[in-house]
């Protein structure tokens, strides 16, 4: 069954304060982009960028937790008993524990390892749960955060 256009409009507007809060807080997540980018975190070694991404979960009032599989997952309730949307990022990268990660800008341009895949993946996922957040959005669904790990290499997609 089809929404019509009537609840779609409505759904579009009650996120608005969200959207509004996502795009006045991006210089703040492209900082959170360079914070998670010089957490290093290769495959296999991502405990570090997930300990950080449940503290950062945790601080937009979600029980954020760290699986058996090292994903930092945080569950927000939705007003319906479902299944819930997913919102994920992986937390690993294919550069060794040894390589400097540190983020160097030059104007708009950030460069570093990890900067794009996946640090910008993972401040997106954080922006969208502290937009949610502050806009005391309630959502028809829960949303699952998950921000997971052996995504590159031979990772196996272990989370």
């Amino acid at each position: 069954m089809h929404a019509s256009s009537g609840a779609i409009q409505r759904a579009y507007d009650a996120l608005l304060p969200a959207r509004r809060q996502v795009i006045a807080s991006d210089g703040e997540t492209i900082d959170l982009q360079v914070t998670l980018a010089e957490i290093p975190a290769p495959t296999g070694g991502e405990s570090a960028r997930a300990a950080a991404v449940q503290r950062l979960l945790r601080g937009v009032g979600l029980d954020a937790r760290i699986d058996e599989a090292g994903n930092g997952v945080a569950e927000r309730r939705g007003r319906e008993p479902s299944p819930p949307v997913v919102v994920c990022a992986h937390l690993d990268t294919v550069f060794d524990a040894g390589v400097p990660h540190r983020v160097t800008r030059a104007g708009d341009r950030l460069s570093g390892p990890g900067i794009g895949d996946n640090a910008r993946g993972v401040a997106a996922m954080i922006a969208i749960a502290r937009a949610l957040h502050d806009a005391r959005l309630p959502t028809r669904h829960p949303i699952c955060f998950a921000a997971t790990t052996g995504e590159e290499g031979m990772g196996n997609l272990r989370g």
